[in-house]
């Protein structure tokens, strides 16, 4: 037997009994599904955290089976999926070439909804359970109640090309390493989509309503598909809300697995779906590599600020070879040189940093925006730590982490908060021992009103 197990919300817990399914199915052995993990999640935490299957026909045992107290009982052998991506020699796309290395009975942690590459570069993939699709779609056919509401919704998408427009907002907010969609990544995929379309009509999915509103307007057809919370519900009606989505012609997804599963899910076999591009802000997961295998119609869109950065025409700084010198208030551990314009950095260890010259705002309520750009020779994570008037320290919320990967150019536009204190801007350049790339622009811009760029 295996058993797997559940955390996260409703797109987690799908790609975890997805997998959990394919390789049970296999492996021709019973499948035990361990929702433990919600039993000491309060209702006032994060609420689309529940266990969510009920409403599928799923196959397998469903209880708690908590992973220390099930081990120790059962001699369960445990693979975390960090350890079975390395057990399975999984970089090297030889999943199902290395099942035999599975020893039974088995006890699986992890979100099983990525690929790892060799070079190390990781994507949103359905790789563990796409060979056995026509399975698991069998068994995610919604079975639970349909609302009102969104029967109305369902019915009038019958009279349209109909597109899905998922805004993955909330605790995103929060996690700079995940980072929400920008408007130009919404509206860019919106224009492509709409134009191949005779009948377009968008639903609108989000639970921030009066953000779409206030910053996309639309010149086709549009309903807002309200969420409302079924308290009475262990869902809460998520996957109500799920399978509304489902019915759409096509896609534009947010970097979440709930819009993805909407997408994969569809059985449109005209679909056409966009995701953005990188899929994490971070670029730690940079995009999608197939759904229902198929690449044709998996379309990435930048989502980027790069709009923001050449609306503003006020530069606070400009870094490279020329004016490094001035340009840079204290070097640690690193070797600074120029190679024409540009600037070649060499961290020498994990203690490596830069602190750029005192940069002042014209305006202290106005925010900023950065462009980097540079070309690695090494894989590694680059930090950028600011200051805010209301964190004059170090903190989780104004520290951001890039990944970058060996001979792949980087770039990325960063927008910082108007709140933030510019005389303080330290650059980590990696995470490892030594790292070496060369800078083609890192220039800072002062955004007057940032309101205006977000006007529709």
């Amino acid at each position: 037997m295996i058993c797997i197990q559940l955390s996260g919300g409703l797109g987690n817990q799908l790609f975890q009994y997805a997998f959990g399914r394919s390789l049970s199915h296999d492996l021709d052995t019973d499948l035990y599904v361990d929702i433990s993990h919600y039993n000491w999640i309060r209702q006032d935490e994060i609420k689309h955290v529940v266990y969510g299957l009920q409403a599928y026909n799923i196959k397998g045992i469903v209880g708690n089976y908590p992973y220390s107290k099930y081990v120790q009982e059962n001699g369960v052998n445990r693979y975390h999926e960090r350890i079975f991506r390395e057990t399975t020699d999984f970089p090297d796309d030889s999943y199902l070439d290395n099942l035999d290395k599975i020893e039974l009975p088995a006890y699986f942690q992890g979100f099983w909804n990525s690929k790892l590459c060799p070079d190390y570069k990781t994507y949103i993939s359905e790789k563990y359970f796409a060979h056995n699709q026509d399975i698991i779609k069998e068994d995610l056919q919604y079975q639970g109640k349909i609302s009102t509401r969104n029967q109305e919704i369902i019915d009038d998408m019958n009279n349209y090309d109909s597109i899905a427009v998922h805004f993955r907002r909330g605790e995103y907010q929060e996690f700079s390493e995940f980072g929400t969609c920008s408007v130009e990544y919404y509206m860019n995929a919106i224009n492509k989509l709409k134009n191949k379309l005779k009948n377009p009509k968008l639903y609108l999915f989000t639970e921030d309503h009066e953000w779409v509103d206030e910053n996309l307007s639309f010149d086709i057809p549009v309903a807002h598909v309200e969420y409302e919370e079924e308290k009475d519900s262990t869902t809460r009606g998520y996957g109500d809300l799920l399978n509304t989505m489902v019915q759409c012609d096509h896609f534009v997804i947010a970097n979440s697995t709930f819009s993805w599963w909407a997408a994969w899910l569809s059985e449109n076999e005209n679909k056409q779906i966009f995701y953005p591009n990188p899929w994490f802000q971070s670029q730690r997961m940079l995009g999608i590599d197939s759904i229902n295998n198929r690449t044709d119609n998996v379309i990435p869109i930048d989502c980027n600020y790069a709009e923001f950065f050449n609306k503003s025409k006020n530069t606070l700084y400009t870094l490279n070879g020329t004016n490094y010198i001035q340009g840079i208030k204290e070097v640690r551990n690193i070797d600074l040189y120029p190679d024409g314009d540009n600037l070649v950095i060499e961290g020498l260890d994990k203690d490596s940093r830069i602190l750029l010259e005192d940069i002042t705002k014209s305006d202290e309520e106005d925010a900023v925006v950065i462009k980097l750009s540079f070309k690695p020779e090494t894989t590694g994570i680059l930090r950028l730590n600011f200051l805010t008037t209301e964190s004059p320290v170090y903190t989780d919320e104004n520290k951001l982490i890039y990944y970058y990967y060996e001979d792949t150019p980087f770039e990325t536009y960063i927008i910082l908060p108007n709140t933030v204190e510019l005389y303080d801007l330290e650059i980590i350049p990696s995470n490892t021992e030594y790292s070496k790339f060369t800078i083609d622009s890192l220039e800072i811009r002062e955004i007057e009103n940032i309101n205006e760029f977000y006007s529709p």
